[in-house]
């Protein structure tokens, strides 16, 4: 009883350092990694301790603290909200997000921000004995015996980490690496994050060979492709939802082809749409220079296409994100500052009023990005009958998102067009919202054609794809209404998908929800 009186507070310390490294998954709890990050992690409660008598050092703890603490909330966030751990697509979202999503997104999490709060008091607590029992139990000697241990610790895996590099192991940078395994190792993802964009930057300056391409010519003036955003295919009534959340849609279904079993190559934006648009698939390989091949790039080479991007997501620069360098790669883009997809709907007009040209529009819309209640206006609230109120937010959005698409049809339908709708990504229900997540329903969209009553009759598909389809094919369905008859893409038959962390899954082995 006394030996646990005389080292409970270590006890104590051990435990509360290994909550943040629990969120990282019990089947890699016994990882080398976690084993580093928990011994380091106690030795930084150690060193806090020991700085903690001045004042100076008061506020250096406090702010290693608070390091902590924020890579706690990363942790806490992902594994709650995306059953995941923190990964390098989550940090390039982070870095991407402007203040208005970022205080958005931050309501949804405000449970978590409270857990990470009271973690920071906690954390301040335990500093606060462990300085304490250092002058009353005279433990100066042994802290100083821990601390020279974690300095050779740092030492060893700061070699190590040059080593790897060195051998060839993989292309993450060696502060990656070695951020991996210590205390703050989610700041190894703001690392990875960092690499990812630098190497967008290069998208530009990547030449591409389309001197083999064949295109036949054909009578369609405008091809239109939206994408939609976090919108899941069983949200809407297109789709057997009983719901009337597409009605617009619904009517139109004798000129739809529609792809019953669409699938989304990666739970996130910044990496689907990339793949959706450009040859490049989910592979263990996959670079955002496999991007330069694009759909954008393949128009403006035909020298038939005359090329837009309108978006109502926020413009960044071309070093950011994949999606940015494909929207600058488009002769004009036009970024909409207002707080619904409707006020793309002139921009549209104006260019299809353009009838000298042949056009490719590209439409990023916002469709059912959180929160949801910033994506339509109120007169589109209507759906009440759900008990859960995130849930008839959800369909709101959908139903005001088939109303955006109605209005662009009606903009080309008396001209020879064809109109494609496909959503980034999908989303699953986590009870009070909807999120990210690696699972089926994460990536289950909607994905239609509509084809004007002008096109040539080649042209006129109106069927229903049954089999399942990588969203991927969008590459080479865009392709096809251009006229362009090879440069063929990868083939994704086996639904091969992208996770965060950059690893392929198979689609067949995710569970559903």
């Amino acid at each position: 009883m006394d030996k646990i009186k005389k080292y409970g507070i270590h006890i104590v310390v051990v435990l509360f350092s290994s909550f943040a490294i629990l969120l990282e998954g019990l089947d890699k709890l016994l990882l080398s990694n976690n084993l580093y990050r928990l011994i380091l992690t106690v030795g930084l409660f150690y060193i806090c301790a020991v700085i903690y008598r001045s004042i100076v050092g008061k506020i250096i703890a406090y702010v290693l603290l608070f390091l902590l603490t924020i890579n706690f909330s990363l942790s806490l966030i992902s594994r709650m909200v995306y059953n995941s751990s923190f990964d390098e697509t989550q940090a390039t979202s982070i870095l991407l997000t402007n203040s208005s999503e970022g205080i958005g997104m931050l309501g949804g999490y405000i449970t978590y921000i409270l857990i990470s709060i009271l973690y920071f008091g906690i954390s301040i607590l335990l500093t606060r004995l462990l300085a304490s029992r250092k002058s009353k139990e005279k433990m100066g000697k042994r802290y100083a015996i821990f601390l020279i241990a974690n300095i050779i610790l740092y030492g060893g895996i700061s070699v190590d980490s040059f080593l790897s590099i060195k051998r060839g192991h993989d292309k993450t940078s060696r502060t990656a690496k070695f951020l991996y395994k210590i205390p703050l190792f989610n700041a190894s993802r703001f690392c990875s994050a960092f690499d990812l964009m630098n190497e967008t930057s290069k998208i530009l300056k990547t030449k591409v060979d389309y001197s083999d391409i064949k295109i036949e010519k054909n009578n369609i003036e405008n091809i239109v492709v939206i994408i939609g955003e976090s919108a899941r295919k069983d949200a809407f009534s297109l789709y057997g939802n009983p719901i009337k959340t597409s009605p617009n849609i619904d009517n139109r279904k004798s000129n739809l082809m529609l792809y019953e079993n669409a699938v989304a190559p990666a739970p996130y934006t910044i990496l689907a749409v990339p793949m959706m648009l450009s040859k490049a698939i989910p592979s263990d390989e996959y670079s955002a220079l496999e991007v330069s091949d694009n759909v954008v790039n393949i128009a403006n080479y035909t020298k038939q296409w005359n090329t837009y991007w309108v978006s109502s997501q926020k413009e960044i620069g071309i070093h950011e994100n994949a999606i940015s360098a494909i929207s600058y790669f488009c002769n004009i883009q036009e970024w909409s500052t207002e707080k619904y997809d409707e006020y793309l709907i002139p921009m549209i007009k104006n260019i299809v009023d353009n009838i000298t040209e042949k056009k490719l529009i590209i439409v990023h819309t916002l469709g059912s990005h959180y929160p949801l209640t910033d994506r339509y206006p109120k007169e589109f609230d209507i759906f009440k009958e759900n008990k859960k109120q995130h849930v008839n937010e959800y369909y709101n959005s959908v139903y005001y998102t088939d109303y955006v698409i109605e209005q662009i049809i009606k903009e080309i339908e008396k001209t020879p067009s064809i109109l494609i709708y496909a959503s980034d990504h999908g989303q699953i229900d986590n009870k009070t919202m909807f999120t990210h997540s690696l699972a089926k329903k994460g990536l289950d969209v909607p994905f239609f054609v509509w084809h004007s009553d002008l096109v040539e009759e080649k042209y006129k598909i109106t069927t229903n794809i049954n089999t399942p389809t990588s969203t991927t094919e969008l590459y080479e369905v865009i392709k096809y209404y251009m006229g362009v008859t090879n440069h063929k893409k990868p083939n994704n038959e086996e639904l091969k998908v992208l996770s965060g962390d950059m690893k392929v899954h198979y689609y067949g082995d995710l569970k559903d929800e």
